[in-house]
């Protein structure tokens, strides 16, 4: 297993160039969108947008990396000869390696923009890990390969079509959350809502364990 996790990680290597060419892509968006609210609307508020957008993209760009990985590459790879573990090990590591550098990278531009326009408004402004609550980032740090790892999953147990239902239907839970969560906060007391939170993350890493082990019998492609 060990071999195997180790080719696995050299083997997708190379890909890091394709986080880096992402998260500069995303640093000179959230600059700009940054730079704009510091200059047209609220300089307050420019290194929260800073960092709001470089940690929601980086979460964004993992997860679709770790669908691409889980859903097509990695029942291509499994025709190299490496253990299932292995290669299971290697490829969930390294979308885990690039979720930390993607949140890393947010962290570290949303502290360097806050002490910047702090500084050209002759403020203190509060740093990313004390305005922010403690709970995203290791959200923003593990849920993105762990839905990826569940979309893939699902596609290697009922297919492609199965794949591309939950894809819509995370898309249209994503797109209207302004419609339906008001709607929820209105409706249901606070703690009925954190029970519904806490049932949904302990789903997650059920729906994960389960998808390893459709993975692990994965047919080769």
């Amino acid at each position: 297993m060990k071999r195997s996790l180790s080719a696995t990680l050299r083997y997708l290597r190379s890909d890091l160039s394709v986080t880096a060419a992402g998260a500069a892509l995303l640093s000179l968006l959230s600059l700009a969108l940054g730079g704009l609210m510091f200059l047209l609307e609220s300089p307050e508020d420019a290194a929260m947008m800073v960092t709001a957008v470089m940690a929601g993209g980086g979460a964004l760009l993992t997860l679709v990396l770790t669908i691409v990985y889980f859903s097509n590459w990695y029942t291509v790879l499994l025709a190299f000869p490496l253990t299932r573990r292995g290669l299971l090990a290697g490829v969930l590591l390294f979308c885990l390696g690039t979720s930390a550098l993607m949140q890393l990278a947010a962290l570290v531009l949303g502290t360097l923009c806050t002490l910047v326009f702090g500084a050209l408004q002759g403020l203190t402004p509060a740093l990313p890990w004390q305005w922010m609550p403690w709970f995203v980032w290791p959200l923003a740090l593990l849920l993105p390969p762990l839905l990826g790892l569940v979309m893939g999953g699902v596609q290697c147990r009922f297919g492609p079509r199965a794949f591309w239902v939950m894809y819509f239907v995370f898309i249209l839970i994503c797109s209207t959350t302004g419609q339906w969560m008001p709607w929820l906060t209105t409706r249901f007391p606070s703690a009925a809502l954190t029970g519904l939170i806490a049932a949904l993350c302990a789903a997650v890493p059920a729906m994960a364990l389960l998808s390893v082990r459709w993975l692990l019998r994965a047919a080769v492609r």
